[in-house]
């Protein structure tokens, strides 16, 4: 196989000429023959800087080796996501990595185990002396106001530092900590 220019791979048009990627997935400044080191993003994804055009200025800027990698080896087109089957995001194997939608991501993150549901535990108190405790979802559906709504009052009293009008049945609603 011959290296691939980055600059001919799918949104990627704005990279410098100068970069390919080699058989071994490795990215090359060609003008020098360096080989570009990836490094780790703040989310644990290797990335390499990249000298790009950007409204006609050269600057430099941080593509992930995932994108790169099944750009060149995947057959594809437009797309959303790049998935890591095993949600190691090191692990940059073709065969490791497929072309998804955002729901296919993340119900892979839950599936392994990489997410987990948090599910906020919320106190409100309602206007006939009633306290309930739970997920806001819950509560709503239970005293039949809007979740929005006592999202609404929760915001504004954490801003506010007291409790606000009676909306409906509810009289205030606190976040358990």
């Amino acid at each position: 196989m011959a290296n691939i220019k980055i600059n001919t791979l799918y949104s990627l048009e704005n990279v410098n000429d100068r970069y390919e990627l080699t058989d071994d997935n490795l990215v090359v400044n060609t003008d020098t023959g360096v080989v570009k080191t990836p490094y780790l993003n703040s989310k644990g994804y290797p990335v390499v800087s990249l000298a790009k055009t950007e409204n006609g200025k050269h600057v430099n800027r941080d593509v992930f080796m995932h994108k790169i990698i099944a750009l060149a080896r995947i057959n594809n087109g437009p797309y959303k996501v790049i998935e890591h089957l095993d949600d190691n995001p090191t692990n940059n194997s073709v065969e490791n990595l497929k072309f998804s939608d955002q729901r296919s991501n993340a119900l892979n993150a839950f599936r392994t185990g990489r997410r987990q549901l948090i599910q906020d535990e919320f106190v409100v108190a309602t206007d006939d002396n009633r306290v309930i405790r739970g997920p806001m979802r819950e509560i709503a559906n239970h005293i039949g106001v809007p979740r929005m709504t006592m999202y609404d009052i929760y915001y504004r009293r954490s801003r506010a530092g007291h409790s606000v009008p009676v909306r409906g049945h509810v009289i205030d609603v606190d976040k358990v900590k």
